[in-house]
């Protein structure tokens, strides 16, 4: 069996993936430990997960403060310094890097002792830890095609976005819009205070106007009471959560959604066909989520609203146009299973390292 050190610390968009070609690939026999980069919203990405971890310390550059951009760079210098200790240690065959800061100290270390490096972009646009990492890789998993345009194009490979395995079936047959109408709210693993606000004001309007309404809302930590109090006051049905474990059951249960661009999220709605509002975070890095929502509105997955056009009253309306709109429900029926990204990224890396399985593969 392969060796393999999955570094996919940060947000849950990196460790959800991370952890489904995890999975996978500890599925067929092969030893995987998980590199984190020592944050408070992974702790609860990965509660599931059983096997080995190993956590060195990561940043990322913010702001132009000279001063902040060199601490930046000492503390990235110091992560590869300790993942060569480490993975001196442990010798993985190959490191799959999954993006963000927290990849930067185990893809350095792994090219400076000759073990094997792949990559995986989640976004349209790659970030600039994974832009910078490229040339130190073996091969590159992307998630777009219009992606192998901003990257060496001979090292991309196009798996898609590894999702968990709740997600890996076809949405349900037999959906038709609910009475009342269930929207779903997330604003990713760690919440988004302004769609937080926006969205509950919009939808406590609504039912006070006689729309009858169901709301499962994903707030992160820090406005999970406020939210659900909020929706409890104006009886609004709705289960307000700071994390939820089964995200597909809200998706199967909800007729829209309204949420961030993340990799992760779009992914999941394409995935499961849920018709979506995208309210990409302003000013992302690399306008990544931007470019993220533009691409599932050309693709005809989502419409778009940037946030600084975005108020209670004006999504007040758009839900109103929503309610009983039967296309909905067609574009759910219309959902297929995807592809499993998580089995084309196990391929590739056992391809990458020349593993075989005894039956010549």
């Amino acid at each position: 069996s392969m060796k393999v050190a999955i570094a996919c610390g940060g947000t849950g968009g990196h460790i959800f993936p991370g952890l489904a070609v995890a999975e996978e690939l500890r599925s067929r026999g092969h030893d995987i430990t998980l590199w984190l980069a020592g944050k408070g919203v992974e702790s609860q990405s990965v509660g599931g997960w059983d096997g080995p971890i190993q956590t060195v310390a990561a940043a990322g550059f913010s702001g132009k403060s000279p001063i902040r951009a060199a601490a930046t760079v000492i503390k990235l210098l110091a992560a590869r310094a300790e993942c060569i200790r480490k993975l001196t240690a442990d010798q993985p065959d190959i490191v799959l890097a999954m993006g963000s800061y927290a990849s930067v100290g185990p893809v350095l270390a792994a090219a400076k002792l000759g073990i094997p490096a792949a990559l995986h972009e989640a976004n349209v646009v790659p970030g600039r830890a994974l832009s910078f990492l490229a040339k130190h890789s073996r091969v590159i998993a992307i998630s777009f095609r219009h992606t192998e345009e901003l990257l060496p194009a001979s090292k991309c490979i196009l798996t898609g976005f590894p999702l968990r395995q709740q997600f890996m079936r076809e949405a349900s047959d037999n959906h038709s819009l609910t009475d009342p109408f269930t929207i779903l709210v997330t604003g990713g693993s760690q919440g988004a205070a302004i769609l937080n606000e926006v969205a509950s004001t919009a939808i406590c309007s609504l039912h006070k106007t006689g729309s009858s309404i169901k709301v499962t809302h994903l707030t992160g930590t820090a406005d999970e009471l406020r939210i659900r109090t909020r929706y409890q006051e104006a009886d609004v049905q709705n289960t307000t959560t700071a994390f939820l474990e089964d995200m597909r059951t809200a998706y199967d249960e909800a007729d829209l959604a309204i949420c961030r661009a993340g990799a992760a999220t779009c992914a999941e709605l394409t995935a499961t066909g849920l018709p979506a509002l995208i309210v990409p975070i302003p000013r992302s890095p690399r306008d990544h989520q931007l470019l993220n929502a533009r691409e599932m509105e050309r693709m005809e997955l989502a419409q778009v609203i940037e946030q600084d056009g975005l108020t209670a009253d004006i999504l007040a309306n758009h839900l109103r146009d929503k309610i009983n709109d039967h296309a909905l429900v067609d574009r759910k029926h219309n959902a297929a299973a995807p592809a499993d990204a998580a089995i084309s990224i196990a391929d590739l890396l056992e391809k990458t390292v020349g593993y075989s399985n005894g039956n010549g593969s």
